[in-house]
């Protein structure tokens, strides 16, 4: 018992374990700063794997992990937090993470404390040099390192291994949550172009029981947004303040929402306020589940206003506190508030997203420029109306797409105002109803993943059945490769539904979806590790028992074994040592030869494995080259290597053959003029053009001869016009 010990000894023994801890951070530092010299952000020390509590950790599933983060700051420069999953018996200590303001992040060598980056950041300035796109990866990396990585090892390689994450950051401490953690980085890599969200809170989410242990208060359950929901639109534009152009955005935005929903006009499910007073009446009478603020604001650090107009037209400028009262006391609160404005979270306590109590406050965190900002907050916000009310998608993920589409908004990563929009969040599951989905249209579930394409899976799956029939070779590995936005990850998914349907008989499918290592600096371990954690195996000599377990040990079954690695984004290559220390087609040599030695040396007769790779690239060719040259070099007994032909973009053809193939109830004499408005729009992009042809066939364009013999409506629509 721990009381029979001398008082006196319980220190010594405490501080030999700082001790040591200290001693193996440091050795850890030099390495992480000789392998990158170019980042020197220290990594701690991460926990040796640990026996894991089946209850404790990330939950498994299809659906995403929700993670939270419970962050309370302990001095000027630290902080204490504690981490769980929403499934978690308990949640993790972290101590002395370097958070607070007067903790020093180093940006190109020179260190800057946290609390003033924060201020710059607010205070946002053209040509600010300190946040461009290298210092945004240092805060990045520096945030990540004090919180993520501090994580036990097991918790850090489930979250890892999860292709959608929703980080809840919750603190009592403004300065927590204005910190940019849509920069969390690991590595090279951005977490918002990882599947990772991040949803603030005011609130903290850890409580101590009766003895003291700390446990998970999440928040709650459900947040369900109803059919054609009701969005009240405030837009102020005072005679004596700058204009906004505020009627020609709210002509896009109905025009945007109508054509999903025909109640989504004004006079019926949208209503406009400009006026204090105005909004002061409108808001309880027609009770919105959305409101929408569009206009300007005004304050700093210490105070938020919004600049509303009296009934003379002039400049009223309105607390946050007291728009916020407004919609607090409504007895059914909006699922969802929009203050799109400048620095509307810049005020911390006294910032829209901790003063309004609404399920989802999304606003901005800086100062805009106006009139550059002006097409910039207006397609943010035209992309996260028409994703959340049209598409059913949560506000995390709406807000997740913005940042995916930097490039499509004319801005650029080294400037901070792609990521203005903040998101606070008090949900874990939001429910939506759109519009009817493409479904009702096409019976084939996966339809998405097979506009095109179809050149490249032909190939792996004839070679696949190949590969069974003969019992040689005994591994597959096919690479892929395509600019972002091509289906490089979906092609992934093609292959795990379509391949089982695809096998000879008595051939089973197996899939196993590993991640690549973080470092290479001993290849032969980095993939031992790679397929004993996907395999979930001590040591590879396990591998086939557990794909025994596929077969129930039936005789005559065949198992193809399908390795789905996470795709990959190539980048600069600025050192040798980099270009070793990643994946990429060079050091895939080293890969290749291990997997055909080791899988033959231990997988069991009518065992063989499919391994797929793919990569983000930003020049195909100079890339097939790249690969191409690289596969001369291999000498392989066991294995054969196949590129596949770029991921290209869709072309008219295509879309013809799909809309043929589903037998889509399109006009024939409006097919291609549909066709060639969904390619104007996206420009082929497969992604983008999935997303269309959803668009277009849930808002019911494809829709039969019964509709056409309605002609047009009251105020001159026709349907299949373009």
């Amino acid at each position: 018992m721990l009381q029979e010990f001398n008082p006196s000894w319980i220190t010594l023994i405490s501080g030999l374990i700082i001790l040591a801890t200290g001693i193996v951070g440091g050795i850890h530092l030099i390495i992480s700063q000789r392998r990158e010299p170019a980042l020197p952000i220290p990594q701690p020390t991460l926990p040796e794997p640990a026996e894991r509590s089946p209850n404790h950790g990330p939950e498994h599933g299809p659906g995403p992990v929700h993670y939270f983060l419970d962050i309370r700051l302990s001095g000027a420069s630290e902080a204490v937090a504690h981490a769980g999953a929403q499934t978690s018996a308990g949640m993790h200590r972290l101590e002395a993470l370097r958070l607070g303001e007067a903790a020093e992040v180093a940006i190109g060598g020179k260190g800057h404390a946290l609390g003033a980056l924060v201020r710059r950041l607010l205070a946002f300035e053209e040509g600010e040099r300190v946040l461009d796109d290298r210092g945004q990866l240092e805060i990045g990396r520096y945030l990540y390192a004090e919180t993520i990585a501090r994580l036990p090892w097991g918790e850090l390689r489930k979250l890892r291994e999860t292709r959608a994450v929703i980080l809840h950051i919750g603190s009592p401490d403004e300065h927590i949550t204005r910190l940019p953690w849509v920069l969390l980085a690991r590595g090279q890599e951005l977490l918002c172009n990882c599947g990772w969200s991040v949803l603030l809170s005011g609130r903290p989410f850890a409580e101590a029981d009766d003895n003291g242990e700390y446990r998970l208060q999440p928040p709650p359950e459900m947040v369900e947004l109803p059919p054609s929901p009701r969005l009240l639109v405030i837009a102020p534009q005072p005679k004596d303040a700058p204009p906004t152009e505020a009627s020609a955005h709210l002509d896009r935005l109905q025009a945007l929402l109508r054509e999903g929903d025909r109640r989504l006009i004004w006079g019926q499910n949208l209503r406009r306020a400009d006026g204090w007073e105005e909004f002061v009446t409108v808001l309880p009478a027609f009770a919105p589940h959305l409101v929408y603020f569009y206009g300007h604001g005004a304050g700093s650090e210490q105070r938020a206003d919004l600049l509303f107009q009296d009934n003379e037209g002039r400049r009223l400028d309105v607390p946050m506190v007291d728009f916020a009262q407004c919609i607090n006391g409504l007895e059914s609160p909006p699922r969802l508030v929009y203050v799109n404005c400048c620095q509307g979270d810049a005020a911390g306590l006294l910032g829209a997203g901790r003063q309004i109590n609404a399920p989802a406050v999304l606003t901005n965190r800086t100062v805009a420029a106006i009139p550059a900002a002006i097409s910039i907050t207006q397609t943010q916000a035209m992309a996260v109306w028409e994703s959340i009310i049209l598409k059913g998608e949560a506000p995390h993920t709406a807000l997740q797409q913005v940042y995916l589409r930097t490039a499509e908004l004319k801005l650029s990563r080294a400037d901070v105002r792609w990521m203005t929009p903040v998101l606070y969040g008090d949900y874990r599951e939001w429910r939506a109803n759109p519009a009817p989905p493409a479904k009702r249209y096409v019976k084939d579930p996966d339809w998405h993943l097979k506009v095109d394409r179809i050149g490249q899976f032909a190939t792996v799956s004839h070679l696949a059945r190949e590969m069974l029939r003969n019992q040689r070779p005994r591994c597959l590995f096919f690479i892929w490769y395509g600019k972002a936005g091509e289906g490089i990850e979906l092609f992934h998914e093609r292959l795990e539904k379509d391949l089982e349907g695809d096998l000879p008989d008595r051939a089973e499918l197996y899939t196993v979806r590993p991640a690549w290592p973080e470092a290479l600096t001993d290849p032969e371990i980095a993939f031992r590790e790679v397929v004993t954690e996907a395999f979930d195996v001590a040591d590879v000599t396990q591998v086939p028992g557990r794909i025994r377990e596929r077969t129930q040990g039936e005789s005559g079954r065949r198992t193809l074994t399908y390795v789905s690695h996470l795709p990959m984004e190539t980048g600069r290559y600025e050192s040798r040592e980099m270009l070793e220390g990643t994946i990429n087609p060079t050091t895939l040599g080293d890969y290749f030869d291990w997997c055909d030695r080791v899988y033959e040396e231990q997988l069991e007769t009518g065992q063989h494995v499919l391994v797929g790779i793919s990569f983000l690239v930003k020049d195909p060719p100079r890339f097939r080259a790249w690969i191409e040259r690289e596969l001369e070099r291999l000498e392989l007994r066991n294995s054969v290597v196949k590129p596949l032909d770029e991921m290209e973009r869709l072309a008219e053809g295509d879309l013809r053959d799909f809309m043929d193939l589903h037998n889509i109830p399109i006009p024939a004499e409006r097919r291609n003029r549909i066709i060639k408005a969904i390619l104007a729009k996206t420009k082929g992009h497969y992604e983008l053009t999935i997303a269309q042809l959803e668009d277009w066939l849930a808002r019911g364009l494809a829709q039969g001869p019964a509709v056409e013999e309605e002609g047009k409506d009251e105020d001159g629509f026709r349907p299949f016009e373009v």
